[in-house]
């Protein structure tokens, strides 16, 4: 079970609500599909990102980690002036499936929902899915589900991190601009042409005018080691990016990093861990 809380945002203004506050286009989520979405401050930088599920009509959930499921509520209510919408934190309990878990959620396709009973499946990527349930252990409501396909919390982030999928945690939150965290590389995960929004302003002036300096990388280091969030990326002995998400898995630590763009043009040096004596090994953004 993932340490995730549900937000349940429900009335007649509840898109229009969100559509001005957050990176997504409301418009191109369609009923029963969802998307990544993140809140912006004022600045432009990353606060809060969370799953965005489309679960019905004016009836939007937002899967977001425990660490930052109150602030994302608090930015709500701040913004929430003469909308007609509730917001509704229900007890709720998430877990991450493989995607084989059967022939069903296998073959639903990436961005859908599906509801069966009580349940609620998310297929996030072709090979994992986010589950909403009522009990605290899944297998209790759904019989057909079998525990070995649950993901554990490292296997989800590892499952994050191999599809580039950047969560924002307290530690890293206002820090990064949405072209430096990716966020352009994921269906919906934010536009620049859907109208104004907390933020939108300064993106839009990057993307059309300007370039971002920094860019986010995965990788992973061959062997299992302690790290934390803004351990440092160093080249020729130079810091040149940061850490902004971990795992462990099969005896190897696996790595989102934000680095500079020039430090990836120089393919004469490698790219090392603070102190740690081995190279990083590249993890190639999926198709």
């Amino acid at each position: 079970m993932l340490a995730y809380q549900t937000l349940d945002i429900t009335g007649p203004d509840a898109p229009r609500f969100l559509q001005s506050l957050i990176t997504s286009n409301i418009e191109k989520l369609p009923l029963h599909q969802g998307t990544i979405s993140y809140c912006l401050n004022r600045k432009g930088r990353i606060g809060i990102s969370f799953f965005l599920l489309h679960c019905d009509t004016h009836h939007y959930q937002c899967i977001c980690p425990e660490s930052t499921i109150e602030t994302l509520m608090k930015h709500f209510q701040r913004y929430n002036i003469n909308f007609k919408l509730e917001f509704t934190q229900n007890k709720n309990y998430c877990s991450a499936l493989e995607a084989c878990a059967n022939d069903f959620l296998e073959n639903m396709p990436v961005g859908h929902l599906h509801q069966e009973k009580a349940l609620r499946y998310f297929k996030v990527s072709p090979s994992h899915l986010l589950c909403i349930h009522p009990s605290a252990k899944l297998t209790e409501d759904q019989s057909t589900i079998q525990a070995s396909s649950l993901l554990s919390h490292e296997e989800w982030q590892l499952a994050l991190i191999q599809n580039h999928l950047l969560e924002i945690t307290p530690k890293i939150q206002s820090m990064f601009l949405p072209q430096e965290a990716g966020l352009f590389a994921h269906k919906n995960a934010i536009s620049v042409k859907k109208g104004c929004y907390l933020g939108q302003e300064i993106v839009a002036r990057l993307h059309f005018l300007g370039q971002a300096k920094k860019i986010l990388q995965g990788f992973y280091y061959p062997e299992k080691i302690n790290i934390a969030l803004l351990d440092e990326v160093m080249q020729n002995d130079k810091k040149i990016g940061s850490v902004v998400s971990h795992a462990s898995h099969n005896n190897k630590t696996w790595l989102l990093c934000i680095i500079n763009k020039q430090a990836l043009e120089n393919t004469q040096a490698s790219l090392k861990l603070g102190k740690h004596p081995e190279p990083l090994v590249h993890i190639k953004r999926p198709i």
